[in-house]
């Protein structure tokens, strides 16, 4: 049995993505990191607050949008880095890799429903 409670007893993850915004003038794209946390309530398993992430795939890019660009946005994208549960000692700490396999199979199905 995986145990990833933090210190109030519920499960908290965050997924860091590098996330991105091509424009035709290349002088204007944006390259940022992007942290998002899901924190599920005392009593939900790991697998319930995963779904949670994996049902938001659909992210909002606005975060990356350059609002002040001259060129046209052609495209804005993200890419998985890492995912990490805030741990009893009240660190975040990498998610075991069948947790982290376990969201990306839900993520994907998630995406083929949505």
């Amino acid at each position: 049995m995986i145990d990833l409670k933090g210190p109030d007893g519920k499960i908290e993850f965050r997924l860091t993505h590098d996330a991105f915004s091509y424009y035709e003038d290349d002088s204007e794209n944006i390259d940022e990191v992007l942290e998002t946390e899901y924190q599920g309530e005392v009593g939900d398993t790991w697998k319930k607050v995963a779904q949670y992430a994996a049902d938001d795939w659909d992210w909002d890019d606005e975060g990356i949008i350059n609002f002040g660009a001259k060129s046209e946005c052609f495209e804005t994208s993200r890419e998985f880095k890492k995912m990490e549960f805030f741990n009893s000692k009240g660190k975040w700490q990498l998610v075991p890799k069948e947790v982290e396999h376990w969201y990306h199979k839900a993520e994907e199905k998630s995406m083929e429903n949505g």
